[in-house]
């Protein structure tokens, strides 16, 4: 059940040797530093508000860099992630579930439709995957009356970037996200997931709780330990974090010493031997947290 929340919320974990979720990365060469933060997608956007060096960070880069560049029209990114969402002819929802398992669907995503009017049969050309994300997403933010999806971490620092006439860089494109989103699993894995976040939503909730509340209190060591978990899925985690960090540690070189950056990605990706932390280390960079200063 932790592999799916945090599939969906792409990321939650910061750098376990200190409890930041902001870095500084200078030397080997850069004219001026960059900075790393670690997001985390259900946190209100007061962990970066409340502090004073953060904003300061973002103010003094003059790029911000994302794992996709969510400023592009949000219509072509829809279509362009469409033709990953949709199932096979054979394998739709209503085929791939029992008759059982798809009454039970059909009852929960009634109950927590992201919009008024939908159906379960709408959505049925649809892979699990992206009805499960749909659905998990309304549950979860349903128990977060603090959460404000317009001030979404990541979306906010490119959107804020954008109207200061900084430049967007995305570390990967859209089709590449869309792919791992719902190409990862087979369809049959995708099914049996979707039944695991129904048979039981309150784990889904109390889990998300839990991590919402770690991460804002930056507890490195429980946000650790979910970390740890996902590790025994090697699916999960080759995918989702070893190839894409080997992918952006590539990349980056060059993009900091283009400009000043402001690194916004999920703290998962800051984490361990293949974190981008360690990593930018091993290249030669001094990586420093940046300590939390309240406003």
């Amino acid at each position: 059940m932790k592999k799916i929340l945090m599939l969906i919320c792409s990321a939650m974990l910061c750098f376990v040797s200190s409890a930041q979720v902001c870095y500084k990365v200078s030397g080997n060469g850069l004219a001026e530093p960059s900075y790393l933060f670690g997001t985390h997608h259900l946190s209100p956007l007061k962990i970066y508000t409340d502090n004073d060096k953060a904003v300061a960070a973002f103010s003094a880069s003059k790029q911000v860099v994302g794992e996709i560049d969510m400023t592009i029209n949000q219509m072509e990114m829809a279509m362009k992630m469409q033709s990953y969402m949709i199932a096979p002819q054979d394998s739709t929802i209503s085929k791939v579930l029992t008759d059982d398992e798809y009454a039970a669907a059909k009852k929960f995503f009634e109950e927590y439709s992201p919009q008024p009017g939908l159906t379960l049969e709408m959505m049925d050309q649809l892979k699990p995957a992206a009805v499960m994300q749909m659905v998990a997403v309304s549950l979860i933010i349903r128990n977060m009356p603090e959460y404000n999806p317009a001030e979404q971490l990541d979306t906010y620092f490119q959107a804020e970037g954008k109207k200061a006439g900084k430049k967007i860089v995305g570390l990967e494109t859209i089709e590449f996200q869309a792919d791992m989103l719902y190409n990862m699993h087979s369809i049959k894995r995708q099914a049996e997931q979707f039944m695991e976040m129904i048979e039981n939503p309150q784990k889904s909730i109390d889990e998300a709780l839990e991590l919402n509340k770690a991460y804002f209190a930056q507890d490195m060591q429980k946000m650790y330990q979910f970390a740890v978990e996902c590790e025994s899925d090697p699916v999960f985690y080759e995918n989702l974090l070893l190839k894409r960090n080997t992918a952006w540690i590539e990349q980056l070189p060059a993009i900091m010493s283009n400009d000043s950056s402001f690194i916004a990605v999920g703290c998962l990706h800051l984490v361990g031997e293949y974190g981008l932390i360690k990593m930018l280390r091993d290249k030669g960079y001094i990586v420093e947290a940046i300590d939390y200063v309240k406003k």
